[in-house]
């Protein structure tokens, strides 16, 4: 188990020191907040499992003003890691190195990096706005009960060990499907449709999903940036190489299903929606 944290080194004698710091100190009791000249370190701490405080500092490299936080402390795991499995501290076949962090990293972020290491990142996250799904919509109506005064800016908070709340899947959905560069398979496709279509329901002229075919669970509130994904998303679904249109393009109802693809488009995003012929000129 390793853990990393920025510590600073105070040198209260650095006022005229190149490349000096300003490390933020909270002192006891009811003191103001101080800024004080130093350097701050970046550290991996190996730790050991069991009630113990024993630990070995195998990493402690000065953080270089302006420094990326996320990529440098990558860079020196990377460094430690690759230390402790030249000196025998693990073998493949054992369980991975877990990697312990507190709320002021970017632990997403340092999560999806070191993709060739066998780590697993454990980060505390702070609470804050996007802990939240989108207010409510503008027309005033939240749970199908008009609110009255000014409308929340947030809405329902997520719950990270519920799925339901977050919508991180439906995005996941989309962004797969728009990436596909080579034949995308029909039960993606499908995917992206019904995706699409949750977020349709949402919109002002979007069908409610029906309650027989559609989730048994709450649907959380969609951001509106999902609705531009959609249209992407459909999009692919329509373009070659795509096995649920090749599908539909084999039986009579082809045109029918296009069309509601089209409809799907047109409520998302209403700029789509073709313009009528007009019958005569004046």
């Amino acid at each position: 188990m390793l853990a990393v944290d920025v510590s600073p080194w105070l040198r209260l004698d650095a006022q005229t020191c190149p490349d000096r710091l300003f490390c933020h100190l909270r002192p006891p009791g009811d003191a103001e907040h101080q800024m004080i000249p130093g350097r701050p370190y970046s550290f991996v701490v190996a730790l050991k499992i069991g009630r113990t405080t024993w630990s070995a500092v195998p990493d402690a490299v000065r953080l270089e003003p302006g420094a990326d936080l996320a990529a440098f402390t990558t860079t020196r795991l990377r460094d430690t890691i690759d230390r402790l499995i030249d000196a025998g501290h693990w073998k493949a076949g054992v369980s991975e190195v877990l990697v312990v962090m507190d709320a002021g990293y970017d632990a997403p972020r340092i999560a999806r990096l070191p993709t060739d290491l066998p780590v697993q990142v454990l980060g505390r996250l702070r609470p804050g706005p996007g802990d939240a799904s989108p207010g409510a919509d503008p027309r005033g109506v939240r749970s199908g009960h008009p609110c009255r005064g000014r409308p929340p800016k947030h809405g329902a908070k997520f719950v990270f060990g519920d799925p339901v709340t977050r919508g991180y899947e439906t995005r996941d959905t989309l962004i797969t499907t728009i990436d596909t560069r080579d034949h995308l398979d029909g039960n993606e496709g499908c995917e992206a449709v019904a995706a699409a279509a949750l977020i349709a329901a949402q919109c002002s002229d979007g069908e409610p999903v029906s309650p027989f075919f559609g989730p048994k669970e709450p649907v959380p509130a969609f951001a509106m940036e999902l609705r531009s994904l959609a249209v992407d998303a459909l999009d692919r679904v329509l373009a070659p190489e795509s096995e649920l249109a090749e599908l539909w393009d084999d039986t009579p109802d082809g045109p029918r299903w296009r069309l509601s693809i089209d409809q799907l488009r047109w409520i998302l995003d209403p700029r789509l929606r073709p313009q009528e012929d007009v019958l005569f000129e004046i």
